[in-house]
């Protein structure tokens, strides 16, 4: 069983929900998307982008 992922980094996407990364970062300076940090990592969690996408946020 394949497992999606919860967290995507900014790096991957633009090709994975065809935003790029300019636009995630006028969203989270929006506070519409949040941006966490690990290790050096910024990620999105997968559920709020799709939501996001989705128009539910």
């Amino acid at each position: 069983m394949a497992r999606s992922k919860i967290y995507v980094r900014i790096a991957e996407i633009p090709a994975l929900y065809s935003i790029g990364r300019a636009k995630v970062y006028r969203l989270a300076k929006a506070w519409r998307l949040t941006i966490h940090r690990l290790d050096g990592a910024s990620l999105v969690k997968a559920a709020d982008l799709e939501a996001l996408i989705e128009g539910r946020a």
